[in-house]
């Protein structure tokens, strides 16, 4: 859990953004009648809105480095090398478990936030470039990037918006917040095969990279 006064401060910024609302008469009414068809109460919109926008950007990350590695992986390897990779995952998340535990009690919350979207953000990356060697072992260990982003944004992401909602907000809220990312999935399942057409399927890491940093950039507005 986050140290007592970075949850403090959190919660007081939260309590400012339920109060505030954006001040254009028209980004109001929007708000308002779309709110209250999805159990939004007045003066919730810009955080509810935020937080959905960052889920949704989280569904890009998650999407397009699932499908980058998965099909990179399969058309290198076939399924002959799954049950493997599926042992490497296995030892993966406990190591991801231990690691962010152990930060956890060394560093703020919003320190870690930040850390692990960064190194996400660097891994889709760095990926892209070692892709451009050809090696197999750069291709086999991409799907890997996935579990690494989906273990983190899972924990990072869910941990942000219990800090700034209540348990009666989000018990109303978080299937509101969690449509963010089943809406980038459908987009992006779409959307998929135009992309690759256009940029290849390795580039689907940079696009990941980019949902990342985007998600990043609007939880640091809920994290100031």
């Amino acid at each position: 859990m986050p140290r007592r006064g970075a949850s403090g401060r959190i919660a007081a910024q939260s309590k400012a953004l339920i109060r505030s609302d954006w001040n254009y008469p028209e980004m109001r009414r929007f708000i308002h009648i779309t709110g209250s068809a999805l159990g939004v109460k007045e003066g919730e919109g810009r955080l509810v809105w935020l937080l959905l926008l960052a889920n949704f950007l989280v569904g890009v990350g998650r999407n397009f480095s699932a499908t980058a590695g998965n099909a990179l992986f399969l058309e290198r390897f076939g399924a002959d090398l799954q049950p493997y990779l599926y042992i490497a995952t296995s030892l993966l998340v406990p190591a991801l478990a231990a690691v962010y535990l152990a930060k956890e009690r060394r560093l703020s919350f919003s320190c870690l936030f930040t850390l692990s979207f960064g190194i996400q953000i660097l891994l889709a990356v760095a990926l892209r470039i070692l892709l451009l060697t050809n090696a197999d072992w750069v291709t086999f260990v991409s799907p890997l990037c996935f579990e690494v982003v989906f273990f983190l944004t899972s924990v990072c992401f869910w941990t942000l918006a219990g800090q700034l909602l209540d348990v009666r907000q989000a018990k109303r809220l978080f299937p509101l917040i969690g449509a963010g990312e089943w809406i980038a999935m459908v987009i992006g399942g779409f959307a998929t095969p135009a992309i690759v057409g256009q940029v290849g399927t390795a580039n689907l890491f940079v696009i990941s990279a980019v949902g990342l940093g985007g998600a990043l950039a609007v939880a640091s507005m809920l994290l100031r």
